[in-house]
Formats: C-alpha cells, structure tokens, sequence
C-alpha cells in the first residue's frame, strides 16, 4: 500500500527565549494566536516590525520567532508505529536537526505524526543596542541585547534536538487546536542581568502548550 503524507503549517508564531518582562497576550487580529506583550517596553518581531529604527527608541525588545509545521501519513501501518521524514525514517520520541533549517520531532509514532521547528529564531531590524554576530560551525546567529532600564538580553541563539518518551503512553494528552507558542531551547535559559528584574527566558508550562489538531492523521 502506498504511503500518502500530509502537512500542515501552523499559521501561528511560536516564540523563544521570551523576556521576563514579557507575557502573551491574544492577537486581536487572529484570535487563535497570541501576540509579546512587554509593558512598557515594545516588543518588536520578525512578522510586525519593518523600516528603519529610529536612533533615539530605546525601548525595543527584539524577540525571536519560529515557524512551526507537522506532517503525518495517512497510512498509520506503513512504518510500524515510526514517522518518515525526507525518505528517513524515525522512532517513536526520536528528535533530529533537518540541516539547518528546522528541527523536528516525531510526536506519535502509530500516527507517523511529527512537528518540525525552524532552527534559527527570526529577528527583524535590531535596534542601535543590539549586536548579532556569527560562530562558527553554529547554524544561527548570536543575539546581544544592552536594553536601558532593563538591562542584558542574550537570548538562546538556536534550536537543538530534545528526544520525547518513547513510550507514546507517557506522552501528554494532545489538544484539539495547535498553538505551540513557548518553545524552550535547552534546560538553561539565558539569564537577563539587571537589578530587581529576574532574569532568564520564559520557562514552558504544560499548559502553554495545546498540540496539535486530532483531526490531522
């Protein structure tokens, strides 16, 4: 039996390293999704900030966004309980970098259900205290932020993989809707350096996430 697949983008921004200062809010022009709110502070991504900065905005807090797809085959017996990706085939929990475009997961290996993240976090214009320089040998960029009155930003520069359980029966019970807003980059967050604001990303909760639709198979 031929094996047929199918892909299904979040329309969704997911978000890393998200700042002590900041929170979700719902976008009020997508209610589905949610939206940095920063305070005082305006959070600027890579999907609503364009031109150029004007040298006196000190105010801004870049923050990184991924985009977020999954795909599935819709016949559940082809693999044996495996997910296929690119003609490669992966083990129920087996988490794996695609180049250095995404990285990706197989969520649930008797469905062939796997969701992949892109790698590298996407920024739009940096502000005059903003640094982005290259490693190398490292896919991303890295970000440096000096923001005054809050102080040191250093995000998480990329994704890495990060294996699930492989017993589908440990996994968390997935929800009708996929908004994977939060993603956490490694079990360190990057601390913000600055007197009586703590520091550090924005850690995941079990119940930031929502999975993903029941209906894709």
């Amino acid at each position: 039996m031929k094996t047929m697949l199918c892909l299904y983008i979040d329309r969704c921004k997911a978000y890393s390293s998200l700042p002590s200062i900041c929170t979700l809010k719902p976008d009020p022009t997508d209610s589905c999704c949610q939206i940095p709110d920063c305070g005082t502070y305006t959070p600027i991504t890579g999907n609503n900030f364009t031109g150029t900065i004007p040298p006196n905005k000190f105010n801004l807090v870049p923050i990184g966004t991924h985009t977020v797809f999954y795909g599935s085959r819709q016949n559940h017996n082809a693999l044996q309980d495996n997910c296929l990706f690119k003609n490669k085939v992966y083990k129920q929990g087996a988490s794996w970098n695609d180049g250095c475009n995404n990285v990706c997961t197989c969520l649930n290996g008797p469905k062939g259900l796997y969701r992949c993240i892109s790698k590298c976090p996407a920024y739009p214009q940096l502000p005059s205290y903003c640094k982005k320089n290259m490693v190398p040998g490292q896919c991303c960029p890295v970000i440096s932020c000096d923001i005054p009155g809050f102080g040191t930003m250093d995000p998480d520069s990329q994704l890495v993989p990060t294996p699930l359980p492989t017993n589908i029966d440990s996994l968390p019970t997935l929800a009708p809707i996929s908004l994977v807003q939060i993603i956490q980059i490694n079990p360190n967050p990057s601390q913000n350096t600055t007197s009586g604001i703590p520091g550090g990303g924005y850690p995941i909760k079990p119940n930031q996430i929502t999975g993903i639709s029941s209906k894709l198979t």
